[in-house]
């Protein structure tokens, strides 16, 4: 399965790891944000920001990492925009950690506590032949 990984940019280097070892479970990793960016000018931001849209339309599915509302203070919004054009696009949708806003409450949205959940269940035998 070709899986989209989205998360808040300060969480880079855990989902760096979080994504090498899905590969070994035969998964592809889609975020080429994973290798970085750099936001110096509006048209670089467009780039990046378009390299995304691209890695989630060729993905299978979409995880996004959640944050808890109440101890984060202010949080930028780029993966909710990449969770809502999955959700648009017909994506297979996972969220890690906390319920953020109403859409994670869809049916067809599955939730892990953590990354280790998402991990057990992505390398399941019976996901592995079901998404296959």
């Amino acid at each position: 399965m070709k899986i989209y990984l989205a998360a808040r940019s300060k969480r880079r280097a855990e989902l760096e790891d979080l994504a090498r070892s899905i590969e070994q479970l035969g998964h592809t990793v889609t975020s080429r944000w994973l290798a970085g960016y750099s936001q110096e000018n509006d048209d670089n931001a467009r780039f990046d920001a378009q390299y995304d849209l691209n890695d989630i339309v060729v993905a299978d599915a979409l995880v996004l990492f959640t944050e808890d509302p109440e101890g984060t203070g202010s949080l930028r919004g780029g993966r909710h925009v990449e969770f809502g054009c999955a959700l648009h696009a017909g994506k297979t949708l996972f969220i890690v950690g906390p319920r953020e806003n109403i859409f994670h409450e869809l049916p067809e949205v599955v939730r892990f506590s953590d990354a280790e959940e998402l991990f057990n269940f992505l390398a399941s035998p019976a996901v592995m032949e079901e998404l296959s």
